[in-house]
């Protein structure tokens, strides 16, 4: 059984493209342009700490949400 661990950060911001997409508009190229967009612009963020860029991904709760839609931030 694995063991639950808290680990405290300092706070920070997330900046990046916010796309909304189901599975199948992600996957023929929507989160790939949105990646690659940021990398261009990712100049234009001031004060970052680095170059790391993530892809982070949110699915809504809710019944009036179909189960394939999420949202991408890269």
């Amino acid at each position: 059984m694995m063991k639950t661990e808290v680990i405290m950060l300092p706070a920070f911001l997330v900046v990046g493209i916010q796309i909304e997409a189901n599975v199948e508009a992600f996957e023929s190229g929507a989160g790939k342009m949105a990646f690659a967009s940021l990398l261009d612009r990712k100049h234009e963020i001031r004060f970052r700490k680095n170059d790391h860029i993530i892809l982070m991904q949110t699915y809504p709760l809710g019944p009036e949400n179909e189960i394939d839609i999420y949202v991408a931030l890269s």
